[in-house]
């Protein structure tokens, strides 16, 4: 078991973690938040990596393993960093068995590490946790470009294992299928919620709203017991005036005005004490949202582009193979296959950012292309996010509106691209992608990096968007929330 007490942690004048609490004790947990929240940060004082300001962490006999977002081989091969995670060096088989349980038994085990794709890094990564001796798991977004084979052995490995395990992960299928319960950073303070992530979120939006409707029934009281309050007091003010000697001198009636505005100006009080002692609600947050959409419409039988007989060899490996396919109107495609199958080498291809071996490319009259890559940016690092996007013609205004609707904060547009985050540059690229009039969309693992809120305001986008969309994705809600309506899959070169 590991109990959290107390924990807090500062970078400079920004606190990320707040006085948090929190246990774990033999269940899978999701720890979830913005980007930049502090999720990182708490699995790094939990490893040891970070120390924390202050608060005490009790591990007991736990046998930690950290799993990092972005792995780091240093100059290892394959087969060298697996070594280095054996608990008992002898165990040498337990590497061929966890390079085939994450289908990596083909690759040139005497390859640095760093040379595989993004997708087989992340499957090496996971294949360590099989070397280990460990009792508590920390994995963080462990589903970056994994395939759907990886999906699903990660799903099965953590309902498998016997311990602890705090996932940070953006996968909303992963954690509905995995977690026992959540818990949210938000602001330095955590909140649990028992279940897994549909539940989380029933019990979010159900709370959100009971909090408006409570500040709604709170303001109305307020203004009702302010208004009461001040006719109250005027009611007096004018009895006062009564209270002088009349023209017949009936002190009888002034004592009687006398005594009732005294008594009105009592009630009145009254009244002011029970709106001091009435509970001062802050107005819950409501995210200021602006209308917005992918640009660009096509007709439903506008050819849009096409590639015939298509091949692409690195050294003596055949990538690519005569693959030979169209897209027209508003198709939604889905491009799946393993890791290292081609599907990023094929989309850089047809972008035009590949040359193929042989073949050729065929785009439609006046159609024009926007790509999201999830390897390479497409912006200028020496800029600021506000001057890369001024280039497009948008007004800054505008720009910045786009930045909020993306979770994006303002002071972040104006630091230099190279100072941003993988998932705030990720924002950047799709506000270029809404600014552009583009016919055709082609996205790489688009929602790596990106938050749950981030991804649903891009889903909504691309639901709407009357133009086509070619994708690479492993994110199954995110695949079912854009309605895909063409797949194809590539397998051994070939497209099928």
């Amino acid at each position: 078991m590991i109990t959290v007490t107390g924990t807090s942690k500062s970078f400079g004048d920004k606190q990320l973690l707040d006085d948090i609490n929190f246990s774990l004790d033999n269940e899978v947990v999701g720890l979830i938040g913005n980007n930049g929240s502090g999720k990182t940060t708490i699995l790094k004082i939990l490893s040891g990596e970070l120390l924390s300001d202050k608060g005490n962490i009790q591990k007991g006999d736990e046998v930690i393993h950290y799993l990092p977002q972005y792995p780091d081989f240093k100059e290892l091969t394959v087969r060298d960093f697996l070594t280095s995670k054996l608990v008992n060096p002898s165990d040498n088989y337990k590497i061929e068995i966890a390079l085939q349980s994450l289908g990596l038994s083909k690759i040139d085990k005497n390859q640095p590490a760093n040379s595989l794709s993004g997708g087989q890094k992340t499957k090496l990564h996971l294949a360590s946790l099989l070397l280990t001796n460990s009792t508590t798991l920390l994995l963080d977004e462990p589903t970056n470009n994994l395939d759907m084979h990886g999906l699903i052995w990660l799903e099965k490995f953590i309902k498998d294992f016997k311990g602890n395990i705090l996932l940070v992960s953006h996968d909303r299928a992963l954690l509905d299928n995995t977690v026992d319960r959540i818990i949210e950073l938000k602001d330095g303070k955590i909140k649990k919620y028992g279940g897994n992530y549909s539940f989380y979120r029933e019990q979010k939006l159900a709370e959100e709203k009971s909090q408006l409707e409570k500040y709604k029934e709170n303001t109305e009281e307020v203004a009702r017991l302010e208004k009461l309050i001040s006719d109250k007091k005027e009611r007096a003010r004018r009895l006062s005036k009564d209270t002088k000697p009349t023209r017949d001198n009936d002190k009888f009636a002034a004592n009687f005005f006398s005594q009732r505005s005294i008594k009105i100006d009592r009630q009145a009080k009254a009244v002011e004490s029970r709106l001091g002692h009435l509970e001062k609600l802050e107005k819950p947050k409501e995210r200021i949202s602006f209308p917005f959409g992918f640009e660009g419409q096509v007709h439903s039988d506008k050819f849009i582009l096409g590639c015939k007989n298509i091949s692409k060899n690195y050294n003596d490996k055949v990538v690519l193979q005569d693959i030979s396919f169209s897209i027209s109107g508003n198709q939604h495609i889905w491009l799946s296959g393993t890791n290292g199958s081609g599907k990023t080498t094929l989309l850089n291809i047809l972008a035009k950012k590949l040359q193929p071996d042989k073949g050729n490319i065929e785009i439609g009259n006046n159609v024009k292309i926007g790509y999201f890559s999830q390897e390479t940016s497409q912006l200028d690092i020496n800029k600021t996010g506000i001057e890369e996007l001024i280039l497009t013609g948008t007004s800054e205004t505008d720009c910045f509106k786009y930045a909020m609707n993306l979770h994006l904060n303002p002071s972040d547009l104006r630091k230099p691209i190279s100072q941003l985050s993988r998932g705030q540059i990720a924002k950047l690229e799709f506000i270029k992608l809404l600014i552009g009039k583009n016919h055709i969309l082609i996205l790489d693992e688009p929602t790596n990096h990106l938050e749950v809120e981030t991804r649903e305001e891009i889903e909504e986008a691309l639901k709407n968007y009357q133009g086509a969309i070619l994708v690479i994705s492993h994110d199954r809600y995110f695949l079912e929330e854009i309605g895909i309506s063409k797949s194809y899959e590539l397998k051994a070169g070939k497209l099928n």
